[in-house]
Order: C-alpha cells, then sequence, then structure tokens
C-alpha cells in the first residue's frame, strides 16, 4: 500500500505510514472504531488528477486517498464532498457557478479542489511545488461586496488530523 508514495510519520522513533497514521488517530480516541476505509485505485487518483489539470498531488493527499479516497474521516459532514467520486468535476462546476451568480474570482490553475461543503465553502491546495504538506486555502462566499474571502488555512496533515479527532471524539458518522 501506497508503494513509492508512501510518507511515513515519524512518531515515537516508529515509521507509520500516513493513512494507518490516521486511522490509528481515530482508533485511540473513539471505541466504536473507525469507519469503514475504502480507497482509490492508482487509475481513479490519475483522472481526478487528470480532471482537475494537475500533474502533482502532495504525498500525504494521495495516500489519504490511497487509505480512504472512496470512504473514511469524509463520510463525517453531511453536506460535504471531499471523496474521489464526488470531487470528479468539482473544480469545473465551481467555476461554471462562480460565472453564473457573477462572482469575480478565478480557481488557481494549478490548484487542487480537495473539500466543498454546501456550495459555499471551498479548500483547495496548490501543486506547483514539492511541500507534501502544504497549506490549504479556505474559500468562503460571505455577504461583502465581493462576495466571497480566501485564506491561508491548515496544512494538508493539519485539516486530516483535525478530522480525524473530531471523529474519534464524537463518533459522528454518516452513511454515503
Amino acid at each position: 500500500m501506497g508503494g513509492a508514495y508512501a510518507l511515513l510519520i515519524l512518531k515515537r522513533g516508529k515509521m507509520e505510514y500516513f493513512g494507518n497514521y490516521l486511522i490509528n488517530r481515530v482508533r485511540k480516541t473513539n471505541l466504536n472504531g473507525v469507519p469503514p476505509c475504502i480507497g482509490c485505485s492508482h487509475e481513479e487518483i490519475e483522472n481526478l488528477m487528470k480532471d482537475q489539470g494537475v500533474s502533482r498531488l502532495p504525498r500525504f493527499y494521495r495516500e489519504y486517498l490511497e487509505v480512504m479516497g472512496k470512504s473514511g474521516l469524509m463520510n463525517i459532514h453531511a453536506g460535504s464532498d471531499w471523496s474521489c467520486n464526488r470531487l470528479l468535476k468539482i473544480k469545473q462546476d465551481w467555476q461554471n457557478d462562480l460565472t453564473e451568480v457573477k462572482i469575480d474570482f478565478v480557481i488557481p490553475e494549478k490548484s487542487f479542489v480537495f473539500f466543498q461543503h454546501g456550495g459555499y465553502e471551498y479548500r483547495y491546495f496548490m501543486t506547483d511545488h514539492d511541500n507534501d504538506d502544504c497549506p490549504t486555502y479556505l474559500y468562503l462566499e460571505d455577504n461583502s461586496e465581493q462576495g466571497y474571502k480566501v485564506s491561508i488555512d491548515v496544512t494538508l496533515r493539519e485539516f486530516f488530523e483535525d478530522h480525524a479527532d473530531f471523529y474519534g471524539k464524537t463518533g459522528k458518522f454518516k452513511d454515503t
């Protein structure tokens, strides 16, 4: 699992594959265990990259997809899309929606949109670098004259750790 893409986490002198690290993080805090995890195939990941027009994904994100890209942590929040199947066409659909409602924001060309909630919140990261734990960007529609705000948010690792901790503490899980 992970092959050449495996990014190992050094924790107390022990190396751990990032996807397994997330699962173990949930397992430590939730007596109900972890949600069923189903990963994406190499072909599905490549199709997702092609769909979003990127040639590289950070290893943290690729490993997340390999371990639970179809089912797992993304099942926590109702109204959120972040599984590989739901991310197909999301970048183009988002840009079409922005054009339709006349919001003057252009999604960066080398970005990868990895999360959407309710049609008003999107998260993306840039792929034009070699940083495997890169910052994420948070786009939120608001009532300002501009109609939105974009801010630099947590890193990819922090994003997934936060969601693993949320599941672990609450046990909240929704079926897809």
